[in-house]
């Protein structure tokens, strides 16, 4: 009953690591797709994304 138990654990473990790296990867290539349109000045840069 332990090895179902373990087993069942490191199950979980497994999926979240594996869904945690999935989500990354995902949300890299989106913004790879789409670039962010940042207006720089001389004293710092401005994220454009909230400014609407």
């Amino acid at each position: 009953m332990a090895a179902v138990a373990t087993f069942a654990l490191v199950g979980l473990v497994l999926w979240t690591v594996l869904s945690f790296a999935v989500s990354v990867a995902i949300g890299r290539t989106f913004r790879r797709m789409e670039p962010i349109p940042v207006r720089t000045s001389s004293r710092r840069i401005v994220d454009l994304r909230n400014s609407r």
